[in-house]
């Protein structure tokens, strides 16, 4: 089935140029131009090029965009694997990934780096306990930085006690059920099953894993609250407008 749709595909092109060629407009400076962009090989090898750092991006927005679960604690990976695909794209010419590396770094730089990203990032299981989690540098001090912020935690100095058991193992975070449902079970969830030993950080895991990373859900909501509420229909009692508010967008949510 490949073979004849790649078959046909070929057909197509073949069909295309053979008519191109014959049309006044193939011999023209113009229809010459676009032969030669299509023709070239280094032109399609920049597209392959595009398509190959594209898939990352594209799967970071869907995540980063998602309201429908908590997507907090998978921003930061998702910015690593960008990265790391640049790297890759480019192995034979390293000069190449700088652009790319420069315009990821601007943006990661001035809207994305933040410690609350990183300490979501590491207290998120599925990535804990991964070499790379391990590795990365600056990660733990972030997270240090975050839970001595004011009013985030009741105890920062115990939580920061409290890491040790989280990244060794111990405890509750050292049953059989914990370690196979780190990357299955929500990290929210993981974190309110498995995290009583520690309950100073699980408090503060269970507030950041379960926040999504836009307001592009309230966003919407406020569409609908706008639909609602119109110049027509705006005498509606304030808790009859947010029951058909809360309905509305629930309805939108379950048919989607």
């Amino acid at each position: 089935m490949i073979i004849g749709l790649c078959w046909s595909n070929l057909s197509l092109v073949g069909f295309f140029f053979f008519f191109f060629e014959n049309h006044k407009l193939g011999k023209s400076k113009e229809g010459n131009f676009v032969k030669s962009v299509v023709l070239d090989n280094n032109f399609w090898q920049e597209c392959l090029v595009i398509v190959k750092l594209r898939l990352p991006i594209v799967k970071l927005l869907m995540i980063f965009y998602s309201d429908e679960q908590p997507s907090l604690g998978y921003v930061y990976d998702g910015m690593n694997q960008i990265k790391s695909t640049i790297k890759n794209t480019f192995t034979r010419n390293g000069k190449g990934a700088d652009p790319f590396m420069r315009l990821i770094d601007a943006r990661w730089d001035k809207h994305l780096r933040r410690s609350i990203y990183v300490a979501a990032y590491f207290l998120n299981p599925i990535f804990q306990y991964t070499p790379e989690c391990r590795a990365e540098r600056g990660v733990q001090g972030l997270l240090f930085d975050l839970l001595e912020t004011e009013g985030l935690c009741e105890d920062a100095d115990e939580a920061i006690k409290e890491i040790r058991l989280f990244r060794e193992r111990l405890g509750s975070f050292g049953k059989k059920s914990a370690i196979s449902c780190a990357t299955t079970l929500p990290p929210a969830e993981w974190w309110t099953l498995y995290g009583n030993d520690a309950p100073k950080l699980q408090s503060v895991a269970i507030r950041l894993l379960s926040q999504t990373s836009s307001s592009s859900g309230c966003e919407r909501n406020w569409s609908v609250f706008d639909q609602i509420h119109s110049k027509r229909r705006n005498r509606l009692e304030h808790q009859r407008l947010n029951d058909l508010v809360y309905g509305t967008y629930n309805l939108r949510l379950k048919f989607r």
